[in-house]
């Protein structure tokens, strides 16, 4: 599964960032980051939000690891990368309610209406149903890494990754997780509305 994550104003904290396997971020239009957020399986798919349209550059990315795309709407270069590859998106401004659903709760403390749409593993399944569609196949490996220094002999503390003079991210290294977290552009901890985890 990959799921498009609204990243602009007032999105976040986002739902599903820190249960993903893996966050793919970049410059998608112009100045603006978008995120990507992709899970080995529809069952690792708690609430995963506020959904996205779906942009070409992470499909690039997650289709050849064999991942649905999940977005509502998409951009003109996305639809067409899909239709040409004769390839089965889960796509919110098609299945509606059947694969998205509406946080009540965040709309009525302010967000906009946007920033107020997720999906579950359940809508997800319910939403590909409409398509004939399961998440039957195999993954295919992101990576091929080779053995990890210990954390000690790393020197790596923070990376730092500029999309624009607006948009810099940071992550930080924990030892406590062995991972790289990442921060906000304020560089406060950026968390997980789902879990109140850090992604």
């Amino acid at each position: 599964m990959a799921v498009s994550i609204r990243t602009g104003d007032g999105s976040t904290p986002q739902w599903g960032i820190a249960a993903a396997d893996v966050l793919i971020e970049g410059v998608t239009e112009g100045k603006t980051a978008g995120l990507t957020a992709v899970f080995a399986s529809v069952d690792s798919v708690e609430k995963a939000g506020p959904v996205a349209p779906g942009r070409d550059l992470p499909l690039q990315l997650v289709l050849p690891l064999n991942a649905v795309p999940v977005h509502i709407n998409k951009s003109v270069y996305a639809s067409n990368l899909l239709n040409v590859l004769q390839y089965q998106d889960l796509d919110g401004y098609h299945a509606g309610t059947a694969g998205f659903a509406f946080d009540e709760d965040r709309a009525n403390s302010g967000y906009r209406e946007e920033n107020c749409w997720y999906t579950t593993k359940d809508l997800i399944n319910t939403g590909l149903a409409t398509y004939n569609t399961d998440t039957a196949g195999a993954n295919m490996p992101l990576f091929h890494f080779v053995q990890r220094k210990d954390p000690e002999q790393q020197n790596a503390k923070s990376l730092y990754i500029t999309f624009s003079n607006k948009d810099t991210e940071e992550l930080v290294y924990s030892p406590e997780v062995g991972l790289y977290l990442k921060n906000n552009a304020d560089g406060s901890p950026m968390m997980d509305a789902g879990n109140n985890e850090q992604a």
